[in-house]
């Protein structure tokens, strides 16, 4: 992702990427914290299919992006894409196990 950012705005791309990891860190911290209710609230079937509409939503954003800032909104997705999936499979395992 940071090679595409580099090869649309090679002079703007420092900042953005500065930004993208700012923005996929805060999200991972929030989702961390908020994933258990958040989990408990949608059960884990819909949780599953949020996840998965958020990485729809954000891959699809990435191919039709064409300035460098207008990642900056998908990166927000990084809380479902990352956050809520990491614990929602940390529960998955628990239960089987």
């Amino acid at each position: 992702m940071y090679l595409y950012i580099d090869e649309i705005a090679p002079c703007q791309s420092r900042s953005v990427i500065g930004l993208m990891s700012l923005i996929m860190a805060i999200s991972e911290v929030i989702a961390f914290y908020v994933s258990g209710r958040f989990i408990k609230f949608f059960g884990r079937n819909l949780s599953s299919i949020i996840i998965f509409l958020s990485f729809a939503v954000r891959f699809t954003g990435y191919y039709f992006i064409q300035k460098p800032y207008f990642i900056l909104p998908m990166e927000t997705m990084h809380f479902f894409n990352f956050g809520i999936l990491y614990v929602l499979i940390a529960q998955e395992a628990d239960s089987i196990g």
